[in-house]
């Protein structure tokens, strides 16, 4: 029994021995030669001819072993690795030229949805640009390579489908981007940092071309539908010889009010009898002052040919004044104005706060016009 149980122990020594003798590796490395960089696999091969995935990027491998780089065609589809040697995926400008490689690597070509938008890549992969005959239909592609589809291109119309329609005629009309709205004219341009009538009705387009909405403009509100309050109004002005142009603007009869408060106020104070409304027609020269500024009507006659037969009469005009205490003060101050006025002879009197929004001349933003008579 001893005998055998020396053997034993033997054998587990020579066992235990054999477990422990240690084993050569070496690790996967990158190495390179004359001819290029190849993978070294950490059991000593490399790939060739195939696709490796080395530390979570893919690499192509020729038939020598090479690493390869630039365009390559495997398996009859395209794909592209950079200087590294890294399949490239999505959009790569190469070579001064946009392709689209998707999450395989593969190029790509003819029509694609990228993010939701239409792009058509022809038969190289190319990304194409501008207008193009794709089979028997014409499609605009902009600078972006993006299809246009329900919109005017210079005056030539794409459907939703992005198809030109060769019999559109490009007419004016609202559109729509973003739950945002603009004004196209027929000719393609449209209105920034100013009024516009459309329809007969007066909306406000700011610097971008975007209608105003749920905003003040000065004293005017745009809604959310752009309707302006109070509504701008067109007024002809008389030029002579047969002659008129127009501005447009709106009065403001609060102010108006209160300019007339204030005289018969400064009249009181001065032993002086009050004045009472009239109708004098101020609210046409308020638009003619806003065209031209002077006592001389647009037309060359007086200013004193706007009133009925009445005998004697005056006017006092301003501009840029913003309130009616400003403008009664500037009144006040002035000679001849401070005069009318004062003026015992008069017993009535017309007043006109006009805000001029759209004038060819210049624009003080404001006109105030008085005229007194007996």
């Amino acid at each position: 029994m001893k005998k055998m149980y020396r053997i034993m122990i033997a054998l587990f020594t020579v066992m235990l021995v054999g477990v422990l003798q240690p084993i050569h590796a070496e690790a996967a490395t990158w190495q390179k030669d004359t001819n290029g960089w190849w993978w070294q696999r950490d059991n000593g091969s490399y790939p060739s001819g195939s696709w490796e995935k080395i530390n979570g990027t893919w690499y192509y491998f020729d038939a020598s072993g090479y690493m390869t780089t630039g365009w390559q065609k495997v398996g009859g589809t395209w794909y592209y690795m950079d200087a590294s040697g890294a399949m490239l995926t999505g959009w790569k400008k190469i070579g001064g030229t946009w392709y689209y490689m998707d999450a395989s690597g593969a190029m790509l070509t003819g029509w694609q949805k990228i993010s939701g938008t239409w792009y058509y890549m022809d038969a190289d992969g190319a990304m194409l640009t501008g207008w193009q005959w794709i089979g028997s239909k014409c499609y605009y592609l902009d600078a972006s390579g993006a299809m246009a589809a329900d919109t005017w291109i210079d005056g030539y119309y794409v459907d939703a489908s992005g198809v030109w329609i060769e019999t559109a005629e490009m007419s004016a009309q609202w559109m729509s981007s973003g739950g945002r709205w603009w004004y196209r004219h027929a000719d393609g341009s449209y209105t920034t940092n100013d009024w516009e009538c459309v329809n007969g009705q007066w909306y406000y387009f700011d610097s971008e071309g975007w209608m105003a909405a749920n905003q003040w403009i000065g004293d005017c509100y745009a809604d959310a539908n752009g309707n302006i309050t109070p509504q701008p109004q067109t007024y002809t002005v008389d030029l002579g010889n047969g002659n008129t142009t127009t501005v447009v603007g709106i009065y403001d009869q609060e102010y108006s009010q209160q300019v007339v408060a204030l005289v018969n106020q400064y009249r009181a104070a001065n032993g002086l009898n009050t004045l009472t409304a009239a109708d004098f027609n101020a609210d046409i020269r308020g638009y003619e002052i806003a065209y031209s500024f002077g006592h001389t009507r647009p037309n060359g006659s007086s200013c004193f040919t706007v009133m009925p037969s009445i005998g004697g009469a005056g006017e006092n005009i301003a501009a840029g004044y913003g309130t009616p205490d400003a403008v009664m003060t500037g009144w006040k101050n002035s000679p001849g104005h401070n005069e009318n006025l004062l003026n015992a002879s008069w017993t009535k009197i017309d007043v006109a706060c006009f805000r001029v929004l759209k004038n060819d001349n210049e624009n003080y933003g404001i006109y105030w016009v008085q005229l007194f008579g007996q």
